[in-house]
């Protein structure tokens, strides 16, 4: 026979579990995102403030959801690119990461991706599950460009590291290549910059997951591209435009910019190809 005690001890155990549950299924349901990019962003909440113990030096400045796209030829009031530099596999985490206030304001940051890294077989679904847009490294993906402009338009956030992979330089972010300021006169979408310092680094995101670490994320406005935008999309306002971002990005980092990575000559395919994220191993 079961001693009352411990049948009392299971029975509220299996009564706060049912309550826990019904919590996690109702709360959930209030994301316009669905019920995994809900789990995976609280799942992401103690591994970027208890592993990596992240500070910020303001509250996250994203367009707050859901996604509403823009009415005729305004931009959509929640679409933003998000441009940070590159230091390690968990960097698009710690970027999602605390972006919302509540449920309902949860939403995926679609960040561009190389091919080869998004078709692994283990992660595609949780990389399915953010939006994350795949791009082939060489040629000219035009897909993956349509669909970024079209998440920007339908008011979505897309992030980007014009770094084009992880920079392994502790003092000075690599040359940059134009793929955000296309995206971003090619859509009036506001470009937030971001610097990360004191990021997990790691050989994939398997080994970042698990170091300890003090990671800072330094918010900045966004940046002014108003007298650029309306202008034809050429080299030297491509390379302007990116110069500025860029800059915006190495001071929030505190490191040194080494300028546009070759002529600043971009065709949409370039702009995809040449701003892929690599969060699952060091470029």
């Amino acid at each position: 026979m079961f001693e009352p005690a411990l049948i009392a001890t299971i029975g509220g155990a299996l009564l706060l579990s049912a309550v826990a549950a019904v919590w996690v299924w109702r709360r959930s349901g209030r994301s316009p995102h669905g019920r995994l990019v809900w789990l995976l962003y609280v799942l992401a909440i103690p591994l970027t403030g208890g592993l990596w113990r992240t500070t910020r030096n303001t509250p996250c400045p994203f367009p707050r959801g859901p996604s509403r796209p823009g009415d005729g030829d305004e931009p959509s009031p929640t679409a933003a690119l998000i441009v940070a530099n590159h230091r390690g596999p968990g960097d698009p985490m710690l970027l999602w990461s605390r972006h919302a206030d509540a449920p309902e304001q949860i939403r995926p940051i679609a960040f561009l991706m190389a091919r080869e890294l998004y078709d692994v077989p283990r992660l595609k679904w949780f990389y399915d599950a953010l939006d994350t847009i795949p791009v082939t490294r060489s040629g000219r993906d035009m897909k993956a460009v349509k669909v970024a402009l079209k998440r920007l338009k339908d008011g979505g956030l897309v992030g980007l590291f014009p770094e084009g992979g992880i920079n392994h330089n502790p003092d000075r972010l690599r040359p940059a290549t134009p793929g955000a300021a296309f995206l971003a006169l090619a859509t009036d979408a506001p470009v937030f910059p971001v610097g990360l310092r004191n990021v997990p680094r790691g050989k994939n995101i398997y080994t970042a997951l698990l170091k300890p670490a003090r990671a800072e994320i330094h918010y900045g406005e966004p940046v002014d591209l108003s007298d650029l935008r309306g202008q034809k999309k050429t080299p030297a306002v491509l390379a302007e435009a990116t110069e500025r971002i860029m800059r915006r990005v190495a001071d929030l980092a505190g490191e040194e910019y080494g300028g546009l990575e070759g002529d600043g000559v971009a065709t949409p395919g370039d702009a995809a190809a040449a701003t892929v994220a690599a969060p699952a191993q060091a470029a």
